[in-house]
């Protein structure tokens, strides 16, 4: 398959992270949920990037439900797509 139009690079994420948080299996919910944002989560076999952080522990959920059942995805960095 050729792509010829409307193809877009991953562009690489940048995290900041608090040096003692080490990062964390993404199938185990952290036990304080309230700021999951400070979390970065490693462990995906499906996922296009190495590490994530997600805004809620549903986002982590639902990324547990896309490791497991999708052949790839990923949860695109800011800026990614310039959808109008």
């Amino acid at each position: 398959m050729k792509i010829n139009k409307g193809f877009t690079e991953l562009k690489s994420s940048a995290y900041k992270v608090i040096a003692e948080e080490p990062m964390l299996d993404y199938k185990v919910a952290p036990t304080d949920k309230s700021n999951m944002a400070k979390y970065l989560f490693t462990g995906f076999n499906h996922c296009l990037y190495p590490v994530q952080k997600f805004d809620s522990d549903a986002e982590r959920v639902l990324a547990v439900i896309l490791d497991r059942d999708a052949l790839k995805w990923f949860k695109p960095a800011e800026g990614q797509f310039q959808i109008s």
